[in-house]
């Protein structure tokens, strides 16, 4: 089963694409035979965990640095604008069965050797398949984390946040390496996305030693 998820955010410098697949079940799992398990707790607390994995792209760009990443794909052009494969990342959701919210789903997506890139900011966002084509400042694999409290942003008198985080080493393409730090956080309010606000939005580019 394959369930596609978009999210754009590109006026305010988020884009994630998002193909799912049910994996088998891990240990960790509540049930073991099934990739859905209930949360303990009252009938309004309680909720259904499912595990996954999910390829995903998502990029981002921070003018005061002047640097634009690229996550979830070593040919990142061929990623967002042909058939390029996406790295493969862990999802988890839990799927609230509340009326009063919506089904909320709260997800959570991680994964530890994901494909980065990085490129100076240019003429960024004009033309996205040309930029993602020029050769970036850098490389690597890194730490990855988004995290969602209302990923389809139905619930009602509700705070909807997000959050993506990145962090490793990479590989410059003046031979340097750097630390790579990079943190998208924003809120908006009932699913209403006139309301957004970038709480913040940084990448962090420090060469090692310094």
């Amino acid at each position: 089963m394959k369930n596609f998820l978009v999210i754009a955010l590109v006026a305010f410098g988020v884009f994630i694409v998002t193909s799912c697949d049910e994996q088998t079940p891990t240990d960790n799992d509540v049930n073991p035979t099934s990739t859905k398990s209930m949360l303990k707790g009252s009938p309004a607390e309680s909720g259904i965990v499912v595990r996954y994995q999910g390829s995903a792209v998502v990029f981002w760009s921070d003018a005061k640095s002047g640097l634009v990443v690229g996550i979830g794909a070593q040919d990142f052009s061929g990623a967002i604008c042909g058939a390029a494969e996406s790295d493969i990342l862990n999802v988890q959701d839990v799927v609230s069965p509340s009326n009063e919210d919506g089904g909320r789903i709260i997800e959570k997506v991680t994964g530890n050797n994901v494909s980065v890139s990085v490129w100076e900011i240019g003429d960024y966002p004009n033309d996205l398949c040309s930029f993602f084509s020029n050769e970036p400042i850098a490389t690597g694999n890194v730490k990855f984390q988004y995290n969602d409290n209302d990923l389809l942003a139905n619930g009602e008198n509700n705070i909807n946040s997000y959050s993506l985080h990145v962090v490793g080493n990479v590989m410059g393409s003046d031979g340097q390496n750097y630390n790579l730090n990079a943190f998208n956080h924003g809120v908006w309010y009932d699913g209403d996305f006139s309301t957004l606000k970038v709480l913040k939005r940084t990448i962090q580019l420090t060469p090692k030693g310094n």
